[in-house]
């Protein structure tokens, strides 16, 4: 069977989750945002979860939330930006999805997130340089999984556009 659901991955600040809420609607699909779904089953915020639980419980959180969600069909799924970190969650989602890589440049994904205090990989630290060095050790992952690789610096209507163009040369029925 084709993969069926259309996977968002990139860096904090590419657009995933507006993203991703946008194409599902377009298509008429359920949308899913594995960092939302994560915060819902503990009831607090990802920078809370860093805080009083640490990375590496998100991370395992993380992975059992990718293992799940993998199993849906026909949904749109936002990832976290470190989330393809994991091989096991890599491999679960690009089994029944077609990935994509919202590529954004490093300028406008910090343009994106400045006012935004909770990426708790940016706390407590020069945000812009350890936001350069995640993105320089992330993106040749994001790359290596990765279906489609999309420009994400526009607005978000024209990096759906741009996935919708993708999906079409797959043979996926985009609504006119």
């Amino acid at each position: 069977m084709p993969p069926n659901n259309i996977v968002l991955i990139g860096f904090m600040g590419a657009g995933k989750s507006a993203v991703g809420a946008e194409l599902a609607r377009i298509l008429g699909r359920q949308f899913c945002d594995i960092d939302r779904e994560i915060e819902d089953e503990f009831g607090m915020s990802i920078s809370n979860i860093f805080a009083t639980k640490g990375e590496a419980f998100f991370r395992d959180s993380e992975i059992k939330m990718c293992s799940r969600v993998a199993l849906y069909e026909n949904i749109v799924i936002s990832t976290g930006g470190g989330c393809f970190l994991s091989a096991e969650n890599a491999i679960n989602l690009s089994k029944n999805g077609i990935v994509f890589y919202l590529q954004v440049a490093i300028d406008t994904a910090l343009k994106r997130i400045h006012n935004d205090k909770c990426r708790p990989m940016l706390d407590g630290c020069d945000a812009e340089n350890t936001a350069r060095l995640l993105m320089a050790r992330r993106e040749p992952i994001y790359e290596h999984f990765a279906d489609f690789i999309i420009d994400a610096n526009g607005s978000i209507i024209e990096t759906v556009n741009l996935i919708l163009r993708d999906l079409s040369k797959v043979g996926e029925p985009i609504p006119v």
